[in-house]
């Protein structure tokens, strides 16, 4: 009941409603029982980002279609490779510090 209770805190609120922040907000909560940004650490604030922009990246991953499947089934299907390459650019960002 408590956890559904902060879940749907973290949902209603509205003063900052992007992926980034909400996914924070939610590891937060669940793992470290912390609502405050402001009350973790700076070690813990780096850690919950680098664990949120992971798994964005990841995400993303699994999400991107490999392969395309043809509209004719006499056609091969074919690589997805604007999807994989945009999947490997956004990685490479998200190493690079830039939010996905």
């Amino acid at each position: 009941m408590i956890i559904k209770n902060k879940f749907t805190l973290l949902i209603n609120k509205k003063s900052n409603s992007s992926p980034t922040y909400r996914s924070r907000r939610l590891l937060a909560i669940f793992l470290l029982n912390k609502t405050n940004w402001n009350n973790f650490t700076q070690l813990e604030q780096e850690r919950t980002e680098n664990t949120v922009l992971i798994v964005s990246v990841l995400y993303n991953m699994l999400k991107t279609k490999l392969v395309l499947k043809s509209n004719n089934e006499k056609e091969l299907n074919k690589i997805n490779k604007k999807g994989v390459d945009k999947v490997i650019s956004d990685s490479k960002n998200a190493l690079n510090g830039s939010l996905i």
